[in-house]
């Protein structure tokens, strides 16, 4: 082989190189690359005695949006019975998502769980939102008007699964328990969750 031949092997595997480089990091950052599964064993979204929330990987449901490009989004949303909500890979991209929301809202003065809770489930939306920030306070252990810091990680993973609770109940359609049954919420995620931020 001349020389001529092996620099242009050499170019031709440098560009294969770059170029599979920049297609992975496209996808990292739109959230498409593989995931390690932070699920339990079951087959999430095929399981319909789950609520919609932990099906579609997003426990605290929030609302889909085309302009919100999460780590770990899929499409197309997950449609329930009162709206269309985002659906993550995994439930750790689930819990990533709610933390910055938290966070995000903490940064904009929404810093108790009151605040918190009132933008997140407005009672104008038909949301039991009184309700709301009483179990979210006492699941937490905090006053609802308790001032919470956006670095606070132990408090603010006590809130997401707190609201995940919350938002799906305790219980599956079939009456088992969520937590004994199946691990949700899941604090392992919710940590996994922070780790990704």
């Amino acid at each position: 082989m001349t020389n001529e031949n092996k620099i242009f092997n050499a170019l031709v595997i440098t560009f294969a190189a770059m170029v599979g480089g920049y297609i992975l990091l496209n996808r990292s950052r739109k959230g498409n690359i593989p995931s390690v599964n932070y699920n339990p064993t079951y087959d999430m979204e095929e399981n319909k005695k789950l609520p919609l929330g932990y099906r579609s990987n997003n426990p605290t449901n929030l609302r889909y949006n085309v302009s919100n490009d999460w780590l770990g989004k899929v499409t197309p949303p997950a449609v329930g019975k009162y709206g269309t909500y985002e659906r993550f890979i995994d439930m750790a991209h689930g819990y990533r998502a709610a933390l910055i929301t938290l966070r995000t809202y903490i940064r904009k003065d929404f810093n108790t769980i009151e605040k918190i809770i009132t933008r997140w489930a407005p009672s104008q939306d038909h949301n039991y939102t009184d309700d709301y920030i009483k179990h979210v306070s006492s699941l937490v252990g905090i006053p609802k008007d308790q001032v919470i810091s956006r670095n606070d990680k132990e408090t603010l993973k006590a809130i997401v699964r707190a609201m995940s609770i919350s938002e799906n109940g305790y219980k599956d359609a079939a009456g088992n328990d969520l937590q004994s049954t199946y691990g949700l919420p899941s604090m392992d995620a919710i940590e996994k969750g922070w780790d990704l931020l």
